[in-house]
C-alpha cells in the first residue's frame, strides 16, 4: 500500500510577517518607557528629539506596513516602500545612537546585552526584511 508524502506546512509572507508584527509589538509593550514617550525638546541638542519622533514613527511603520504589503499591496506598488518601511527604524536607532556618541562620547548599547530581545528589533528582523526584500520579485 503507498502512503501518500506528507509536504512541508508552507508560510506566506504575509504570515511571516505577522508573525514577526507580533513579536515587535509584545517588545513594544513590554518596554512601554522605551518606546513611549515624549522628546525632550530643552535639550541642547535640537536633532536628538526629531531623531526620537523619527524612530517612533519607524518602529510603528516596522511593525504595521510589512504585513499590509503582503497582504493588500504586494504586486501593486513599488517594492521601495517596502524597503523604506523596513529602513526607517533601524536607520533611525543609528542616528539617535550616533549623536548621543557625539554628545556624550558614549554609544549606550549596554541595554543589548542586558535585554537580547532588542537585538531582533533593531538587527535581525530589518535584516530579514532586507533579504525577503532582495528576494521577492
Amino acid at each position: 500500500m503507498a502512503t501518500a508524502k506528507k509536504s512541508a506546512p508552507t508560510i506566506t509572507l504575509y504570515q511571516f510577517s505577522l508573525a514577526v508584527s507580533l513579536v515587535l509589538s509584545l517588545l513594544v509593550l513590554s518596554f512601554k518607557k522605551y518606546f513611549l514617550f515624549i522628546p525632550n525638546f530643552g535639550l541642547n541638542s535640537f536633532a536628538l528629539p526629531l531623531l526620537q519622533i523619527f524612530s517612533g514613527i519607524g518602529w510603528i511603520i516596522l511593525i504595521l506596513f510589512p504585513p499590509f504589503y503582503f497582504r493588500y499591496i504586494n504586486s501593486k506598488i513599488d517594492k521601495k516602500f517596502l524597503l523604506i518601511s523596513i529602513l526607517i527604524w533601524p536607520v533611525a536607532t543609528f542616528l539617535i545612537k550616533i549623536a548621543l556618541f557625539v554628545q556624550t562620547g558614549s554609544w549606550f548599547l549596554s541595554y543589548l546585552s542586558a535585554y537580547p530581545i532588542f537585538i531582533f528589533m533593531e538587527i535581525l528582523a530589518p535584516a530579514i526584511y532586507i533579504w525577503i526584500y532582495r528576494n521577492i520579485k
